[in-house]
């Protein structure tokens, strides 16, 4: 307007229009809105920190006032309320907080720029779209384990969602309610690894003996580590002495020998169930006929038992096929992990014999009816063992028994 009031000649006869502002572009209304929602974010972020900073500190105060029994007791009505009042939870949804706010900060860069210039828009597409599956892989991974350290807010949501589902699945097919199973293995699985890292750092035989007595109750062997069979036969070699084919145990080393060699029949039976080509039974079938030759004589010891059977599967693997059970009587201590042995000697027998009638050894299914005749009855872990060696010679579906509680095995049977 300007310049048609100086020159009107220049726009012709027509005088200029002017155009009506109808207010931002929409992109800009959207950028600006998202931008705006990742300040919000951020802001309302700082401001729960700031506020659970000061409850976390009321929280660790200590109220001198009053005796030990009230100042404890007023502690644990702060831990109660914690507790009822989901405090963890809020303050775990400050991440969430900021991860959205920066989600949205790079969502609106990219949908700004974009408009202005494609290649400077897709690098900030680009990284944002990285982050965000990167994000997403450490979630999945967190829901997948437990052990992953890379746990956050949405993985362990993502994992209830799991246990529920698979729970819902269980009862759905009618499987037997096995409560708290799951975690049962986890802590089996670490056990086996503390157990491993004690026989091979600790020289204390107080330790060692502690270590292999708790070794010798454990029925269950979750992710087993085929090296934990060659510390076993060690502890045993330590303490025994073999001269003229005779056993000769060191001074005091009773119940450690007792101990090791239940642990060193457990761990490898368990091993030629599972994996009998395995380099680690070959090397320890080595070292054992050297350390205790064909004719050695265990006979005398308290655990003639469970040598002998370690001798059959080592050396005299054609005898064990007529061997008998009729002097066998051990004690409660000595038997339930010998029969946990068996069950995984049959479970192996059954993978291996499926096209044929005879799936259990029968020097295997000898021990499992001589057991379940002993009066008084064993117990329930040394019955249900058994009975599941007994369903496996039947051809039953043993699918998973093997690795359940023995209370449940004997519902499945």
């Amino acid at each position: 307007m300007l310049i048609h009031k100086i020159d009107n000649t220049t726009f012709g006869n027509e005088p200029p229009t002017l155009p009506q502002w109808t207010g931002p572009p929409h992109t800009i209304v959207h950028v600006q809105a998202i931008l705006f929602a990742s300040l919000a974010a951020s802001l309302l972020s700082a401001f729960l920190a700031i506020l659970g900073k000061q409850w976390l500190n009321q929280y660790a105060s200590t109220n001198m006032r009053g005796s030990t029994i009230e100042r404890s007791q007023n502690r644990q009505r702060k831990l109660d309320g914690i507790v009822t009042w989901y405090f963890d939870y809020m303050l775990e949804s400050l991440p969430l907080m900021l991860q959205a706010a920066l989600l949205l900060l790079g969502c609106a860069l990219s949908h700004y720029l974009w408009e202005i210039s494609i290649t400077v828009a897709s690098v900030i597409l680009g990284v944002t779209s990285f982050s965000v599956i990167f994000y997403i892989s450490i979630v999945a991974a967190g829901a997948a384990s437990e052990n992953c350290p890379y746990q956050t807010p949405g993985s362990r949501i993502l994992h209830y969602l799991a246990s529920l589902a698979h729970t819902a699945r269980n009862r759905l097919h009618g499987a037997p309610p096995i409560i708290g199973w799951g975690l049962a293995r986890e802590t089996t699985a670490l056990d086996l690894r503390c157990v491993l890292w004690i026989l091979q750092a600790s020289l204390d035989k107080t330790v060692r003996l502690s270590t292999l007595k708790y070794l010798a109750t454990m029925t269950i062997f979750a992710d087993f580590d085929p090296t934990l069979v060659i510390h076993c036969f060690n502890a045993l070699v330590d303490c025994v002495n073999v001269t003229d084919y005779t056993v000769v145990l060191l001074q005091d080393a009773e119940d450690f020998a007792v101990a090791s060699a239940l642990c060193f029949f457990n761990t490898a039976s368990r091993l030629l169930a599972t994996d009998p080509t395995s380099s680690v039974l070959v090397g320890v079938r080595r070292d054992y006929l050297n350390v205790f030759p064909a004719r050695t004589d265990f006979y005398g010891h308290r655990f003639y038992h469970t040598m002998n059977a370690i001798h059959c599967l080592f050396v005299r693997r054609r005898e064990r096929l007529f061997m008998e059970w009729s002097g066998y009587q051990p004690s409660t201590h000595e038997h339930i992990p010998f029969v946990r042995g068996m069950v995984d000697i049959a479970r192996a027998g059954y993978r291996k014999s499926q096209h044929r009638k005879q799936k259990v050894p029968r020097w295997v299914l000898r021990f499992a009816f001589h057991c379940l005749s002993l009066d008084p009855q064993p117990p329930t872990p040394i019955v249900a063992d058994c009975l599941s060696i007994i369903a496996i010679d039947l051809g039953c579906d043993m699918k998973g028994i093997g690795v359940m509680p023995p209370e449940y095995r004997c519902v499945c049977i």
